[in-house]
């Protein structure tokens, strides 16, 4: 209840004209004439929510009578070091941004058109489907991926694909890269997670000071990583 508390709180100091708090969902299915429930993993809650944010924008949209022109899709525990890229210098109505790290691209940041959001953020039912597995005694769902493709490569397949039939480009930019899950309780610990904290800033924010990547993930400032415990 304090994390929906603080969400709430978050939420009304940023004059959010729409917000709501996820609860775990479930997926259905028939398999051999039997309906199968099952909870869904992170992948397919992920979706959903993708799908239910969607929901949310058109029902804004109605009882305003007007349309958004780009729809944005972001983490909100992402730490950001830099201003974003000036809005003159991007065609967010005709071509969909991604943010790229230092070897893929992520998915923790994109920005589209508004009618490649009306197809791309539906995936989880027209193209993802998540399925209970047997594999795992059925505790979660799976979903069906773009081949044998990574979940995060299968989104952006599909967003290609997606962007195809609407028309558009998709780009992959360098925006001031961004920290995720800064508030992860492993990190607080510094000596014994010297090494992933390390990894971390190395893979998310290579093109920015590591000092300043280790400082804003310890809440203080640090000559050098601490020994690896």
């Amino acid at each position: 209840e304090s994390a929906k508390e603080d969400v709430a709180t978050a939420m009304s100091r940023l004059s959010v004209v729409a917000s709501e708090w996820y609860e775990p969902t479930y997926t259905k299915h028939t398999s051999n004439g039997k309906v199968v429930t099952c909870s869904d993993g992170h992948e397919a809650k992920q979706l959903k929510q993708w799908s239910r944010c969607l929901r949310m924008i058109e029902i804004h949209e109605k009882r305003a009578r007007k349309k958004f022109d780009v729809v944005i899709k972001m983490r909100p525990d992402d730490l950001w070091f830099g201003a974003m890229v000036p809005h003159c210098l991007l065609n967010p109505t005709k071509i969909a941004y991604i943010s790229r790290q230092q070897k893929r691209w992520s998915d923790q940041w994109f920005t589209m058109p508004r009618d490649l959001a009306q197809t791309f953020l539906e995936i989880v039912t027209t193209d993802f489907r998540p399925q209970c597995s047997f594999e795992n005694k059925m505790n979660a769902s799976k979903i069906r991926k773009f081949g044998d493709n990574s979940f995060e490569e299968s989104v952006f397949l599909f967003l290609k694909h997606h962007a195809s039939n609407a028309n558009k480009k998709v780009v992959a930019s360098l925006f001031p890269r961004i920290l995720s899950r800064t508030k992860d309780g492993s990190w607080s610990k510094a000596g014994s997670a010297a090494r992933d904290i390390k990894n971390k800033c190395e893979r998310f924010l290579w093109y920015s000071p590591m000092d300043d990547c280790f400082n804003a993930v310890l809440g203080k400032k640090q000559s050098q990583f601490p020994k690896e415990g």
